[in-house]
């Protein structure tokens, strides 16, 4: 059995502030490190720093976030109103060898 949990970590979010153009948001994310907060018209979502090691590539990774709660996957690119906060999460992971996979 493994067992996986993350803690964000609240205090330190942070608001990213960034031009209407989409990539100066790119350039602001930092992949594998920052848990990313996503709030459009459609809703809100968050993927943990962990999930960067799945969906690698930014516009993908901001895509998916904005799918997974309704928005077209374009939106991080082009809501008028799109607010997005960053944070890290500690991650904890336990395996018994003797409960098995």
């Amino acid at each position: 059995m493994h067992l996986s949990a993350a803690k964000d970590t609240p205090a330190e979010r942070r608001l990213l502030t960034f031009c209407t153009r989409g990539d100066d948001l790119l350039r602001k994310l930092r992949p594998g490190i920052d848990g990313v907060i996503l709030a459009t018209t459609y809703g809100t979502s968050t993927f943990l720093p962990q999930v960067w090691e799945e969906l690698s590539d930014p516009e993908v990774f901001l895509g998916e976030l904005c799918r997974k709660h309704g928005a077209p996957s374009s939106a991080w690119r082009t809501q008028a109103l799109l607010r997005v906060e960053v944070y890290q999460a500690n991650h904890f992971s336990e395996s018994d060898p003797g409960l098995g996979d």
